[in-house]
């Protein structure tokens, strides 16, 4: 698995437990591959034929992972690291240090959609529907598997208990999505 090891000097490391560095590590673990993903779906070449061909699937997979992305980075991944960043600045001991680390993280994960059951597994099935698109010569059971994994996300996103105004506006984006390509199940 890609991993970072960090090894932080005498008393910087006091701040920052194992566990969250491991926490950092899950969060930008995740980013890097949906950027990856999103890197090798760019070169697939452009030649559709019709709504199930690999580049019209590729073109919808790479709007849902970019949308997504954009909710990671944008709403979910920078404010928190802004916390963390003021926390640093004003904290009066490394207890509040290491408690707003904590929090910090514990959020990013859960609405960047890494802790809830649901919203983790719409996303594990989008990027394997991804990888499948690249690798697989069976269009039609990816064309199956994509709609199903972005409406597992949704209904996801929808049920954050704290369905706060960006999750709901990344649902509805979500759905324009859906609404904008033709990719039918046989």
């Amino acid at each position: 698995a890609l991993g970072l090891r960090l090894a932080l000097p005498f008393p910087l490391c006091m701040g920052f437990p194992s566990s969250l560095l491991t926490m950092y590590q899950l969060l930008f673990r995740r980013l890097f591959l949906l950027q990856r993903l999103m890197y090798q779906l760019d070169s697939v070449p452009w030649a559709a034929k019709g709504p199930n061909s690999v580049p019209v699937m590729a073109h919808f997979v790479r709007s849902v992972l970019g949308a997504y992305l954009w909710y990671l980075e944008g709403e979910v991944v920078g404010p928190r690291l802004r916390s963390v960043q003021e926390a640093v600045e004003s904290a009066e001991d490394l207890q509040v240090l290491e408690r707003t680390h904590s929090t910090a993280l514990t959020e990013a994960h859960r609405e960047g959609l890494m802790t809830e059951a649901a919203l983790g597994n719409g996303l594990a099935k989008l990027e394997k529907a991804a990888v499948d698109l690249l690798t697989s010569t069976d269009t039609d059971q990816v064309a199956m598997d994509l709609p199903k994994a972005v409406h597992q996300l949704i209904d996801g996103l929808e049920s954050l208990d704290s369905s706060s105004s960006v999750a709901i506006r990344l649902s509805d984006r979500l759905k324009a999505i859906m609404a904008s390509f033709s990719i039918t199940s046989n």
